[in-house]
């Protein structure tokens, strides 16, 4: 079977056990609609290497989550920002792209 269509079948699969997993009272309707989001936005990464570094990010959140809940995410994603905010790239702050530049207008030289 070609790449994309065994993971569109393997996806979908997974879409239908799980839809038989909640009728069965196994797990909630909203786990099942957070699974399948992120199932289905896996697909929209372009970049074969970037899908490495998402599952790298992923699992030590998903971890910290099953352990502390919603706080150990927010400790995840912090450490995360803070983290990406002291990379720099090429000797620039990674994170500059989101960074306005201060107006020169106003200087008074």
């Amino acid at each position: 079977m070609p790449r994309f269509m065994g993971s569109t079948a393997t996806t979908v699969g997974g879409l239908i056990l799980g839809q038989a997993a909640q009728q069965a009272g196994l797990v909630s309707s909203a786990m099942i609609i957070t699974t399948a989001a992120v199932t289905i936005s896996n697909f929209v990464i372009p970049i074969n290497t970037m899908t490495f570094a998402v599952r790298a990010v992923r699992y030590p959140l998903i971890l910290l989550s099953s352990l502390f809940g919603l706080f150990g995410v927010v400790v995840g994603l912090f450490c995360l920002t803070c983290y990406l905010v002291r990379l720099r790239s090429f000797g620039h702050p990674y994170l500059k792209l989101f960074v306005s530049e201060p107006s020169k207008s106003f200087d008074n030289r």
